[in-house]
């Protein structure tokens, strides 16, 4: 499948020791619809079941790493792929991250926001380009977003601040709250993370999947991941869900028509 400029949704680039998949909607600031989700997933179960990467990184064209999931499709405006109906849109793409064994490193070229910021929590390094922008815009759309992983990225406190309000932070604030690991100017990104897949493929594999487990296990509580899905459950199609999502939805793809 492609995207409005007929190429396709995601390339896949191989580097020695790893491989780049970049988002490539750049049209809709990489907002992940079913099939841009589909094709994501086939290229990180390819990295996966080939021994030759260590390590995957995750990056967008254009301005933008992720802007979530796309609103067109959410709202029911435009009309789903019945071939990838399955593939979950962002939610998707986060879980299947979220599952991978081998290290992903998340290179943040410009807007992350909602299911995209989620996508890039569940990578295991985070690295900005200075002009990234971060929001977790969850609570004004009605539902629980983010809420059970960003605290073990940046503690408690800040979670909440930036869960509680939606506000939109930049590269600089979210490398000194912890949401990324470093920030560098956006010609300098892909080669920071390049260097970091080196770094990664000189150890063991067998011991790096085993301490990525390791450290997942200490830092993530699946009993909160379930309770935020359980959340939604309740929350999505609610009223107050209706009333704030369909608006954020005006806003980006216009109103309804009759």
């Amino acid at each position: 499948m492609q995207n409005q400029r007929g190429e396709p949704l995601v390339l896949v680039e191989a580097v020695e020791g790893g491989v780049v998949i970049r988002l490539n909607r750049p049209e809709k600031r990489n907002a992940v619809n079913d099939p841009l989700a589909a094709a994501a997933i086939a290229a990180i179960d390819a990295a996966e079941a080939d021994d030759a990467v260590r390590s995957i990184v995750l990056t967008g064209s254009g301005q933008a790493f992720c802007a979530g999931q796309d609103m067109g499709e959410a709202t029911g405006r435009v009309e789903r792929n019945a071939s990838v109906a399955g593939a979950g849109g962002a939610g998707g793409l986060a879980a299947r991250l979220g599952r991978c064994e081998k290290p992903v490193i998340a290179a943040i070229n410009g807007f992350c926001m909602g299911g995209g910021a989620v996508v890039a929590l569940n990578c295991d390094i985070r690295f900005a380009c200075d002009d990234a922008t971060f929001r977790f815009p969850g609570a004004g759309y009605g539902l629980v977003v983010a809420a059970s992983l960003l605290p073990a990225a940046i503690g408690q406190a800040k979670a909440k601040d930036l869960i509680l309000t939606g506000r939109t932070v930049g590269a600089t604030e979210a490398c000194e709250m912890g949401l990324v690991n470093r920030v560098v100017g956006r010609d300098g990104l892909d080669a920071l993370a390049l260097e970091y897949v080196r770094m990664i493929a000189a150890n063991s594999p067998k011991a790096v999947r085993a301490s990525k487990h390791v450290m997942n296990l200490a830092a993530l509580d699946h009993g909160a991941i379930g309770q935020e899905l359980e959340y939604n459950r309740q929350l999505r199609g609610g009223d107050d869900h209706v009333a704030r999502f369909g608006a954020a939805a005006d806003r980006v793809v216009g109103p309804a028509k009759a």
